[in-house]
């Protein structure tokens, strides 16, 4: 059988490139499609369907998984304190025990009762109340912000030629009515390297990776909670806006305490 010429081949296949465009370019396909009328059948994918769909909406809505969680970290947090009210249990005028200034101040009233023997060495014996010196209420702290409130105080001075030397026991002075101001922030890392930052002292938002951040407009409302999770107001408020926490949240620290569930007592 002798080989086809190659003018030939050339016609073949230019025939077979023109069937094929005709076929896929220059024709209308038409699908067909196969009904088959069975009420069981029908009724029993329809269950399906709406039991796929109904599973989806579902697994959607319980999972968020349109939504992704960060758990966020401390940033900038600090704590400042402000000037107390000075003397306040040694002139407030007590009205009677269920007054809140006289519940504040029992312990003035009688400092004897604290009196105790804690070693050979150390007696507490308490002789008056008085306001906590200047700056002994401080807030520090390396690995966050850690506050140091006296509510007893023991000092020591020594004589000269004039006057005697010897010491000094007494309670401070309603410690509760010192106002405490908090400015806090919060530190997410959405990816490898790139975080998000914002900051109650500050009106925007840091957001990128460490060597090229950049600011934009960010609001952070702070709210406030106890213990149990129910709101807890601190100056007379549980949600401070961005505005009112720019210059700190401020309050007294009883307020601080009631909110923590703890109190000088516990």
């Amino acid at each position: 059988m002798g080989e086809q010429p190659v003018h030939s081949r050339i016609l073949d296949m230019c025939k077979r490139l023109w069937h094929y465009t005709e076929e896929e370019y220059l024709g209308v396909s038409i699908p067909r499609v196969a009904i088959i009328q069975n009420r069981k059948l029908g009724i029993v994918l329809r269950i399906l369907q709406v039991t796929v769909f109904s599973y989806v909406v579902t697994w959607g809505f319980l999972d968020d998984e349109w939504t992704t969680h960060y758990k966020p970290t401390p940033y900038q947090q600090s704590l400042w304190t402000a000037a107390p009210v000075i003397g306040a249990c040694r002139h407030a005028k007590i009205h009677g025990s269920n007054n809140m200034q006289s519940r504040a101040c029992r312990h003035c009233q009688n400092p004897w009762s604290y009196w105790q023997n804690s070693s050979g060495l150390l007696q507490i014996r308490p002789t008056s109340c008085k306001a906590a010196a200047e700056g002994a209420v401080h807030a520090e702290g390396r690995n966050g912000p850690t506050l140091f409130v006296p509510t007893f105080v023991r000092s020591q001075f020594s004589g000269n030629s004039t006057q005697l030397g010897g010491s000094d026991q007494y309670l401070t002075d309603n410690p509760e009515q010192q106002r405490i101001i908090l400015f806090h922030g919060f530190q997410v890392e959405r990816e490898k390297g790139y975080f998000q930052q914002g900051s109650s002292a500050s009106s925007y938002i840091t957001e990128g990776r460490v060597n090229g951040k950049r600011n934009r407009d960010g609001k952070l409302l702070t709210v406030l909670h106890d213990s149990n999770g129910d709101p807890c107001k601190i100056g007379g408020q549980s949600e401070w806006t961005p505005q009112e926490s720019q210059i700190g949240i401020s309050g007294f620290l009883r307020d601080w305490l009631c909110c923590a569930g703890v109190s000088f007592g516990t």
